[in-house]
């Protein structure tokens, strides 16, 4: 199988980490190569715990030349010009390789909501930018709802962060909301899967790992041996994400 793993991250985090890191962009390339990871969606701890701002730009100089490895930046209201203007956003994503963006306010002091990132979020809808969301880690199921009131077609890739049932928070999106999509890496409920695929189809889904926190062994397996269709697998395993980007429009 084929397979775009759409939760990656890597790089130097501040603090100490109880599981092995992965420091360099050829390492981890060396990483997916061993495990048979085809394509990848990757961020680095350097845009999390560092200034997101010099992350950022460490991530676009790592993905240059890369022709199976995409980006995702860090995103900061607009008020403090740390960032490119929104108008010069989409010219500089293209330039680096960037196909999606994540908002960390918990780890860079700013609120979550759609008054502050009015301009960023009309942009991200206008040009079907992916915005990935990190549920509960880094903003709340409630926040998510605020945005999506305002901007009800967002593109948005929620990524719940443990392996308790999700179920219940994960599925008023899916059902009320036609550009949300899951990501896998931590949903391990038994048959959940399965009951997923039955209900909103296999295009809503995505494969992950939540490398390098997570082995990559155990998601790719509980994708091989699903009771589903190889037709489904497929488009899980990779050709969601690819359609995902082909959709991003950078003019």
């Amino acid at each position: 199988m084929t397979f775009f793993d759409t939760n990656i991250i890597y790089g130097t985090p501040l603090d100490k980490k109880s599981y092995s890191i992965v420091a360099e962009i050829k390492t981890l390339q060396k990483e997916l190569s061993q495990t048979g990871i085809k394509y990848a969606l990757v961020r680095r701890e350097e845009q999390r715990s560092g200034h997101p701002i010099s992350g950022n730009r460490l991530l676009g100089k790592d993905l240059k030349n890369l022709d199976n490895i995409w980006g995702v930046w860090s995103i900061l209201p607009e008020y403090t010009q740390e960032l490119q203007a929104p108008a010069e956003m989409l010219d500089a994503m293209k330039a680096n390789k960037i196909v999606a963006w994540q908002f960390l306010p918990q780890n860079h002091g700013f609120t979550f909501h759609h008054k502050p990132l009015s301009n960023w979020l009309k942009l991200a809808e206008k040009h079907n930018i992916p915005i990935f969301a990190e549920m509960e880690s880094a903003v709340t199921y409630e926040q998510l709802y605020n945005i999506l009131e305002y901007y009800p077609k967002l593109t948005i890739i929620l990524s719940p962060q443990s392996v308790r049932s999700c179920d219940r928070f994960i599925r008023p999106f899916l059902s009320e909301y036609e550009n949300i999509y899951l990501e896998l890496s931590y949903y391990m409920q038994s048959g959940g899967l399965e009951e997923l695929v039955k209900i909103y189809g296999a295009a809503r889904l995505l494969f992950g790992t939540g490398f390098h926190r997570s082995y990559t062994g155990g998601a790719m397996l509980l994708l091989k041996h699903a009771e589903i269709s190889q037709a489904a697998k497929d488009a899980i395993a990779y050709k969601n994400m690819l359609s995902i980007m082909e959709k991003i429009q950078y003019d």
